[in-house]
């Protein structure tokens, strides 16, 4: 190779490194946006109002439902596909025994609601990219917030995660506002980064 090739070659290795580099940059603003933005966001809708929402993302996107939840939108179920999956369908409970499944921020716990249905939560069976969801609702005064958690699993999934393959995924969260409440995910999306 001549010495003005190598100079060519060394400086386009440079700029996909810096134009990697900005991606990764840029990525990691559009995601502090989002939780900002989507931290703190309470649905003017009561939980039973959005939770319809969730199961129709979540089979769109193709992952599995379990139980009545597979059955609400048309997926699949039976005793096998329950029995092998490491998901579960829609639980319910009390806002105030939220907090200590260990997946929930302490907003929850915080939540004055009592009733038996003021927390739902459920989780998605495995889907093609190795991934699966964890998602709760809580109410919150009139509205609710919903919070994804998303776990990455790899081929020899063992059934077992460690908080490195866990995050909230905000962009999931945003594909929900996009589809439950409209107006608030096009002002979101109006000044995202």
């Amino acid at each position: 190779m001549t010495r003005p090739l190598a100079y060519l070659a060394v400086a386009l290795a440079a700029t996909g490194l810096a134009a990697g580099c900005a991606a990764g940059r840029t990525a990691a603003v559009r995601n502090e946006y989002l939780k900002g933005q989507l931290e703190p966001f309470v649905y003017a809708k009561p939980l039973p109002d959005v939770w319809p929402d969730v199961l129709q993302l979540l089979h769109e996107k193709d992952y599995p439902l379990v139980g009545s939840d597979a059955v609400a939108v048309g997926q699949s179920e039976n005793w096998a596909t329950n029995f092998l999956s490491p998901g579960f369908e829609t639980r319910s409970g009390s806002a105030q025994n939220a907090g200590g499944t260990g997946f929930l921020p302490s907003l929850f716990s915080k939540s004055s609601a009592k009733d038996e249905d003021s927390w739902r939560y459920l989780k998605t069976g495995m889907g093609k990219n190795y991934r699966m969801y964890r998602v709760d609702g809580v109410a919150d005064g009139d509205g609710c917030r919903v919070i994804f958690t998303a776990f990455q699993g790899r081929p020899g999934y063992t059934g077992e995660f460690n908080t490195n393959d866990s995050w909230r995924d905000f962009t999931m969260e945003l594909d929900l506002l996009r589809r439950a409440d409209p107006e608030a995910a096009a002002r979101i999306e109006a000044k995202m980064p």
